[in-house]
């Protein structure tokens, strides 16, 4: 499942479909708000943050 919509750099119009897609989706814009929470979570949750914290720490005990 896709968790966004990617437009043109200062493509106004673009922006503004894509928006007006969202919006006339409501089933769709829960979707895709699923979808993001779901990947923040996968690469930014507190479990994965205390990972990679402890990877650091592991790294600078043994010297890497």
């Amino acid at each position: 499942a896709t968790s966004g919509r990617l437009v043109p750099v200062g493509d106004a119009e673009a922006l503004a479909a894509a928006l007006a897609e969202v919006l006339a989706d409501p089933a769709g814009a829960a979707a895709l708000g699923r979808a993001g929470q779901a990947r923040v979570r996968a690469t930014l949750g507190s479990a994965v943050l205390v990972d990679r914290v402890e990877a650091v720490y592991r790294g600078m005990l043994s010297g890497s």
